[in-house]
């Protein structure tokens, strides 16, 4: 007899004892629906069991999906038979079934916290943000010490820019967390919403004390330090970040940032030619390279015609976005193409006018330049 069988064996023998177990030290008053509600919690347990000795077994998953359905229905009056099946769905991506689920056992179960913390991430998952938003506050009013709801509650409205609220919301005692690690970055992001850098620094080593390399923390600290304005740590901190993980657009975005503003625009470039190899279809990350080829002082870094073509790529469907625009003009103004790069940067500042009122500045500034016949070079 194979070991799979022999497992899955195994498997029911301890589903069998557990049921006949109950029978025996619970004499029912109403024996048939006893004997049900046992077989449903056996099926329950069965079906975890399999999905956890199976993970990568899709026939053995959809066999713990077949046992969950019967916990369901032979013990429908249970919260953790619903809660099982739901996460099952959830585990095998069938997040609208899994949605489903829950709304009926929250409605079965209005008092039960945990129903409310995994519709709370099934309704996240999905994006379905405001609905999550409350379902995630239900929990806590239910259970104002749930860790675990605070949690997912206090990240999402980090999320949504409700920094206060979230630092009032996310635990400060995490010694009962699973993942006290997410409590310090969420924290961490809360505090940087609300420029409250020292201690956003804290959260974040307090992260990387559990974590030395991890790469969210090393980001969010260069943030932090180029807020502060120390640029050379920033430096650093991006630098460690994107060793430990190069597809990280924001922090090869944030890097090649500073390092403009540092003069070292050869490895600005070679930052963002690194970041569009991980990230091909990221048109921001496009864009800044473009821009980078386009205005770089040092003639041996300037491209032209690739800046050209690389902000053609970067604009997709529709009305390109004014930095695209922006970077396609100076593209033009690099190959001398100066009547074309001021119809560019008309259309660039139009936009921008409505839509990124940061650029308008330096659009202004380097339209006139188009005009007079000089390209645009970075400081």
């Amino acid at each position: 007899m194979g070991q799979g069988r022999r497992t899955h064996l195994v498997l029911y023998g301890i589903t069998a004892v557990l049921v006949a177990a109950g029978l025996a030290t619970n004499p029912p008053f109403d024996r048939d629906a006893f004997e049900q509600a046992n077989l449903g919690e056996g099926h329950r347990k069965l079906g975890r069991l399999e999905a956890a000795t199976y993970p990568n077994d899709p026939g053995r998953q959809a066999s713990a999906l077949t046992h969950l359905k019967k916990a369901v229905r032979l013990k429908p009056n249970s919260p953790y038979t619903h809660l099982a099946l739901a996460r099952h769905l959830s585990m095998m991506g069938k997040n609208g079934e899994a949605q489903e689920r829950l709304d009926v056992a929250a409605k079965l179960f209005p008092k039960n916290a945990e129903i409310r913390l995994d519709l709370g991430r099934t309704l996240a998952a999905s994006g379905k943000i405001r609905a999550a938003l409350d379902a995630f506050e239900r929990a806590t009013l239910l259970q104002p010490a749930f860790g675990e709801a605070n949690l997912e509650f206090g990240c999402l409205l980090t999320r949504t820019g409700n920094y206060s609220r979230a630092l009032g919301v996310l635990p400060s005692n995490l010694d009962r967390l699973k993942n006290p690690l997410r409590a310090h970055l969420c924290r961490g992001d809360a505090h940087l919403g609300l420029g409250q850098l020292e201690a956003a620094l804290e959260e974040l080593a307090a992260v990387r004390a559990i974590s030395p390399q991890h790469a969210g923390a090393l980001q969010r600290m260069g943030d932090a330090e180029l807020r502060r304005g120390d640029l050379q740590a920033a430096i650093g901190n991006y630098r460690a970040a994107l060793a430990e993980e190069p597809n990280l657009p924001a922090a090869s975005q944030n890097l090649a940032s500073v390092l403009r503003r540092t003069r070292q625009h050869g490895e600005r470039i070679r930052v963002l030619e690194a970041a569009v190899r991980q990230a091909p279809s990221d048109r921001e990350l496009i864009t800044a390279l473009a821009f980078a080829l386009a205005a770089a002082p040092d003639p041996e870094l300037r491209r032209g015609e690739r800046a050209l073509q690389l902000t053609e790529r970067a604009g997709g469907p529709g009305q390109p976005r004014p930095d695209v625009l922006d970077a396609r003009a100076a593209a033009l103004a690099e190959l001398k193409r100066f009547d074309a790069a001021t119809a560019v940067a008309q259309r660039a500042l139009e936009s921008a006018r409505t839509t990124r009122l940061d650029l308008v500045p330096g659009l202004e500034m380097r339209l006139e330049g188009y005009r007079a016949g000089r390209p645009y070079r970075d400081p």
